[in-house]
């Protein structure tokens, strides 16, 4: 479901570190979107200082698998390979098949139950330098709105850059991206969010995750950007968005 590339702070054992999550690679879901997803999945291959790549341990290698090796070796970067849904109780054997993609046996993970990760850290936390984490004293700001009404190009607009994915298509963001910049030298953190709906429209699922996860962004900022589609103008999903920021 992943389209953008999610970038969150987290930390192991009192050890910080950026966690980048991509869109998959090689799968066309029909949307068109591909090429971008893509993209934003080559900028955080770029940007990283390791990868980790996830394999479904359960289905065998897959023809994808190995093109995206083929794509980091590339890209010259470390990879970890994880070998993921090796569930307690699954003894399917197809594990030792990923030894072809050239990075080592894999690591085994079950990320459903929580598994294999201390190793895993371990192995990847190697190599990472001692340092204390730092306050985030960063100024937030989210961009809400109804979808399509422009807040990803916003946010490309104001850091620069085509940071968060664009398309006509809308519901083209899919979760809260946070997006680091920096304005006339004051370090920012943008935060472009989903689109919102009416309530009583909403019957995907996914979307009601999304919705919710929108809302988490507007507690979490210090500033709240409401964008409005200049020829549907305010509606009764403006003014709703507009009453969560005021009570945020």
């Amino acid at each position: 479901m992943t389209r953008d590339r999610l970038i969150a702070d987290a930390d192991w054992e009192g050890r910080p570190f950026v966690l980048i999550d991509t869109g998959g690679l090689g799968h066309e879901d029909g949307t068109g979107l591909q090429d971008a997803v893509e993209r934003e999945a080559d900028l955080a291959i770029a940007a990283a200082q390791r990868v980790l790549l996830v394999v479904d341990g359960k289905e065998g290698l897959h023809v994808l698998d190995t093109e995206v090796a083929k794509r980091l070796r590339r890209a010259g970067q470390k990879v970890t390979l994880i070998i993921n849904k090796m569930d307690p109780g699954y003894g399917g054997g197809k594990q030792g098949e990923f030894a072809k993609l050239g990075f080592g046996k894999g690591r085994e993970v079950s990320a459903e139950h929580g598994l294999g990760f201390g190793s895993l850290m371990a192995e990847i936390g190697a190599d990472w330098p001692e340092e204390d984490r730092v306050k985030d004293e960063r100024t937030r700001i989210a961009v809400v709105g109804r979808p399509n009404a422009g807040k990803s190009s916003l946010v490309n607009a104001w850091v620069g850059a085509d940071r968060t994915m664009v398309a006509s298509l809308a519901g083209t963001t899919r979760d809260a991206v946070d997006v680091p910049a920096d304005l006339d030298g004051e370090e920012v953190l943008f935060i472009d969010t989903a689109g919102l709906r009416q309530k009583r429209r909403v019957e995907d699922p996914l979307e009601k995750i999304m919705g919710g996860r929108t809302v988490h962004a507007i507690d979490r900022c210090h500033l709240a950007v409401l964008a409005v589609d200049s020829v549907l103008g305010v509606g009764l999903v403006e003014k709703k968005v507009a009453g969560l920021i005021q009570r945020a």
